[in-house]
């Protein structure tokens, strides 16, 4: 779960708005991609008053706004692709369901839960293009 590629952050509004409001100061919650676990970001205002975050190597990376998009895909491919999140989310739950019955050590259940993620990160790629 180490090796993953952050695509974006999901922050509570209200969250960034009051961490905002101390000038950047104290903790500020975020879930990596959206998934898994809030967790304790290292993130700060730079000079350029932008919202940067630093990861474990303490590399910054500027957070942006996800970029709005012009064309909209048709009606029918939006709700076959929900569909199949709503499947991946059940398999998700299934998975946890009876994970604690399996007897699977942590490293396969990390790369398991790696795959489903790569499934949903690549529903999502289809969707932006």
């Amino acid at each position: 779960m180490n090796n993953i590629d952050v695509t974006h952050i999901v922050l509570e509004k209200n969250a960034l708005q009051l961490w905002l409001q101390k000038g950047g100061e104290g903790e500020i919650m975020g879930k990596l991609n959206g998934i898994w676990f809030t967790q304790n970001l290292d993130m700060y205002v730079d000079d350029h008053l932008h919202l940067a975050v630093r990861d474990i190597s303490l590399q910054t990376t500027i957070l942006s706004l996800p970029e709005k998009r012009d064309c909209t895909l048709p009606t029918e491919l939006t709700d076959e692709y929900e569909k199949l999140r709503q499947q991946l989310r059940e398999q998700r739950r299934l998975f946890h369901h009876h994970q604690p019955c399996l007897f699977i050590p942590a490293d396969w259940l990390a790369k398991i839960e790696d795959s489903l993620q790569q499934v949903d990160e690549q529903i999502q790629l289809s969707l932006q293009d």
